[in-house]
């Protein structure tokens, strides 16, 4: 999301080594505008999903979630942190660890309104170390509750709280998350002359050009396509180079960029053929890692999510030739495929 990005580039502030303040705009400080392109944004994500609930966890979650709710025209629930005289009858609840402020606390949501048949979407301002959302989670399954996914404004993608909630089969939508690989990228590479992009056809181009507008020093971009999937649904293993870069690689520092590492065939053999051609370093950035169906070791520099072992489709990712436009990344169900 473009805009909210700009927004944290420019009121943003970095305290420390892991700490992002937005409490000008986010949680102390209200942007309403932004934050009702930001309920927007969540809605076309999760359009389809036919959602009846927004839950929420006090207190910096709950401004979101309302503007959000206008979208989905559904109520919002936020799991509160003490239980108090206004919260009668049974409850479900939860532990949470809260590293920010070193303690533990159970978090309560009233049984009347959460129950089965209700389709709900977790909405949070920031997912670092996953806690909160994964005591969400607890509630909603305790509830008998389909969940949806979660909806995260920000995600600390050097944090561990999102390839945790992946690796579980949540599905997690994050705002400004490719914006923090475009800004590792930048850091590392300030001092280097030459840097190439090369996005590896056709899966990652959407990526690509996402990645590249996050990265705000100059670089060179070429394309390079390579392919080992057919019209199957796991990497064949027979590596297939169809088009080949523009222009020399010699004394360039190389950034190969694709859309998921699978078995590591198709990466291996393309990263074999790039360093003898002499480049003065290669690198590989990822969208998604598959590290469960992995055959051949490849070194990852840059990863975006750590994913299960599932056929996904979505933002590049295809199924013969399909699904590459949805504006989310799926798993595909098996009868699809046959599988």
């Amino acid at each position: 999301m473009e805009l909210l990005k700009e927004r944290i580039r420019r009121d943003g502030k970095v305290k420390g080594t892991d700490v992002l303040k937005v409490d000008s705009f986010l949680n102390h400080q209200m942007d309403i505008k932004l934050f009702a392109e930001i309920g927007r944004e969540f809605k076309r994500r999760f359009a389809d999903c036919q959602i009846n609930k927004i839950l929420t966890i006090e207190a910096s979650g709950i401004g979101i979630a309302c503007i959000t709710a206008q979208y989905f025209d559904c109520p919002v629930i936020f799991a509160k942190k003490s239980q108090t005289k206004n919260i009668a009858g049974e409850v479900y609840t939860a532990k949470v660890e809260s590293f920010t402020h070193g303690r533990v606390y159970d978090i309560i949501v009233a049984k009347e309104f959460l129950g089965p048949g209700d389709r709900v979407l977790i909405i949070d301002d920031f997912l670092a170390n996953g806690a909160a959302l994964m005591g969400l989670s607890k509630l909603v399954e305790d509830a008998g509750a389909t969940l949806v996914g979660a909806g995260i404004v920000i995600e600390k993608a050097f944090q561990p709280g999102g390839d945790r909630l992946r690796e579980m089969g949540v599905r997690v939508e994050s705002l400004a998350r490719v914006a923090e690989l475009g800004a590792e990228i930048a850091r590392d590479y300030a001092d280097k002359d030459r840097v190439l992009l090369v996005s590896v056809l056709r899966g990652s181009y959407i990526f690509m050009a996402d990645l590249s507008r996050a990265i705000d020093i100059p670089v060179e971009i070429d394309f390079m396509s390579v392919s080992s999937y057919g019209k199957g649904t796991k990497s064949s293993g027979q590596v297939e180079i169809k088009k080949d870069l523009s222009d020399s690689i010699e004394g360039v520092h190389v950034i190969v960029v694709e859309d998921i590492l699978d078995s590591g065939n198709t990466l291996s053999y393309l990263l074999h053929v790039l360093e003898a051609r002499h480049p003065a370093s290669i690198k590989l950035c990822t969208l998604l890692d598959k590290p469960e169906r992995r055959v051949k070791p490849v070194e990852v520099h840059y990863s975006g999510f750590t994913i299960p072992d599932a056929f996904v489709v979505g933002y590049g990712l295809d199924y013969a030739e399909h699904y590459r436009n949805l504006p989310y990344i799926g798993i595909l169900k098996p009868e699809v495929y046959g599988g």
